[in-house]
């Protein structure tokens, strides 16, 4: 038997996850996996 999972990091999560992480938690996910795509210029 597997344990429960509680805790996500936002590189875990997705957009489809908004059930189990809720609208900001998904959001922030989908921003997570953006920034690592598209790296910060300054």
């Amino acid at each position: 038997m597997a344990a429960a999972k509680y805790v996500y990091t936002f590189s875990e999560g997705k957009a489809d996850m908004k059930s189990l992480l809720g609208g900001k938690g998904a959001n922030l996910a989908e921003m997570t996996i953006l920034v690592y795509l598209c790296p910060l210029v300054l």
